[in-house]
């Protein structure tokens, strides 16, 4: 996945956050209002979170994911269509990364948003978006 593909523009402010615009697609906003969120401080810790969740997850033992999802984590979203785990992202206004593990994906959700809008996406997707955007922090904010 290209940032290239994803992104209009790019804005920093303040020397701490980069601002990425999207087009009119729903997914490319959902994608980018994530992305925007970071700073060259606070995505290192986004990484490390969901390369933690990737490892569990793709080592198929069911017990360790439950156990980490459920003791770890500690923390499930319920919504009108279902309850997911909350696995990295914001918690509070904007979009969260959601775990579904009765289908084993990975969505964006705003937490405010309809219940149709969500974007689907691998973890290692987002890992490596999350890498490239650090790349660009660290080359203009440094």
């Amino acid at each position: 996945m290209k940032l290239i593909n994803i992104i209009d523009s790019i804005k920093i402010i303040d020397e701490e956050i980069i601002f990425v615009q999207s087009s009119d697609s729903t997914e490319n906003k959902l994608l980018t209002e994530y992305l925007s969120n970071y700073d060259s401080k606070r995505i290192s810790k986004e990484i490390e979170k969901l390369e933690k969740f990737e490892a569990i997850r793709k080592s198929d033992d069911k017990i360790k994911l439950r156990d980490y999802l459920t003791y770890e984590l500690d923390a499930f979203i319920e919504y009108n269509f279902g309850t997911f785990a909350y696995i990295a992202g914001a918690s509070d206004l904007t979009i969260t990364v959601l775990y579904d593990t009765e289908t084993d994906k990975v969505f964006l959700k705003h937490p405010y948003g309809p219940d149709n809008e969500k974007h689907f996406i691998t973890a290692i997707d987002l890992i490596t978006l999350l890498r490239k955007l650090q790349s660009i922090l660290l080359l203009f904010i440094s």
